[in-house]
This record gives C-alpha cells, structure tokens and sequence, in this order.
C-alpha cells in the first residue's frame, strides 16, 4: 500500500531543513512500499481537491492507496488575527471563538465527507501538535510582538478543540489518526514557532507508520 501525503508544510517542509531530512524522505526510508507527496507548504483545506487531481494523475488508486491528510495548521494561523481582536464583552469574544470554530468544523468535515466520496477506504487524519513558540508567531501575523499570553490563553484550548473535531471525524468515517499532538516532538523540533524542522522529520514520519500499523 503505497502512502500519499496531502495536505501542508507538516509533509511539504523542505524549506525548514536545511541539509536535514524532510518528512517524505524520512518516511520514504520507514515505508518501502512508497511514498508520493502532493502536499505543498501554505495549503489549507480548500486546497485539497486541487491535490487529489494531482494525486490522481500521478497515480492514486483511492481503494488500495493511504491518504494522509493533514490540514488545519495553516487554517488555524490565517485565523490567528481573529483570536487576537478585541472584544467589547465576553459574550462577544466567545460568539466570535463559536463563529470561528463552527466555520473551521463545517469547512473539515465537508473535507472528510468529500474523500470519502471519492472512494478513499484508506483514509488517515492528523491532529495539529502544540505550538512552541507563539510569541514568534504572533509577531510574524502582526509584526507587533505583544499580548502574547493572552493570544495562549485563547488559542491554547482553541487547538485542543480543533483536534477534538479531527479525532471525532476520524471516528466517524472509521479513519486512522496521526496523532501529534501526544507526540514525542519538542520544542526544538520547531523552527519558526510552528514548522517541522530536521528533526522533527523522522519523528512525524514514525508517527504515520505507527498509524498505519493500527489494525
């Protein structure tokens, strides 16, 4: 069963390796049966479909093949700005954390629900790992690095909610979960507050066969 990656820089991140391995090649050397990537870095959850075209032409049979999917990361940071906006009360601010999150729920399950049509029988999820570095972040979305403890005490039990929903979906459609975000990557793992870095490679990579290996 050949694996094909979709989704993100988590599996498009050549960028931030420099001469180390990337998640593809770490994964290649775990699963001899092969890999493909169609995954490309700054891609979010509409950018799927236009994966599967690309996924098709090279070759994905969707009743043999693995379709690791992972998206959400860059989602949940193009809505960084959002969580960080004042409110007049806290009624409003958590209006706008449902109005968001809803948007995000109703956006991944027609993600999920549209692989499935498509035929996928071998369909993988992966949760979002915590965020290290979320001053650096912050100051990449604002160029104004400030309120970042604020912006964690919101975005922190954000993400947990987020990967509730993946891992309901999963159960849902009976997919597998790559679960990152009991992972044994570290902070160090992390370059540029949120990108898998060299070493970060091989431990996503081992992540996805240990999922795959779930019976």
């Amino acid at each position: 069963m050949k694996i094909f990656l979709f989704g993100d820089s988590l599996f498009d991140n050549g960028a931030y390796v420099g001469n180390g391995p990337t998640v593809t090649a770490s994964l290649e050397a775990m699963w001899s049966a092969g890999v493909e990537r169609v995954a490309r870095d700054a891609h979010v959850i509409s950018n799927i479909p236009y994966q599967w075209e690309e996924a098709r032409r090279i070759g994905l049979n969707p009743a043999h093949d693995a379709v690791v999917v992972s998206v959400s990361g860059k989602d949940f940071l193009n809505r960084l700005h959002l969580w960080m906006e004042p409110c007049p009360t806290i009624a409003d601010g958590l209006l706008q954390i449902h109005e968001i999150l809803s948007s995000f729920y109703a956006t991944y399950t027609a993600m999920v629900d549209e692989m499935v049509a498509r035929g996928c029988r071998h369909l993988v999820l992966t949760s979002i790992y915590p965020v290290f570095d979320m001053q650096r972040i912050e100051y990449m979305v604002t160029s104004v690095p400030t309120r970042v403890s604020k912006t964690w005490a919101v975005t922190a039990p954000i993400i947990n909610l987020m990967n509730s929903h993946i891992r309901a979906e999963a159960k849902r459609v009976g997919a597998k979960v790559v679960d990152l975000y009991h992972s044994d990557i570290e902070p160090n793992d992390i370059v540029f507050g949120i990108e898998p870095g060299p070493t970060a490679s091989p431990k996503i990579a081992q992540a996805i066969v240990k999922a795959m290996r779930v019976s």
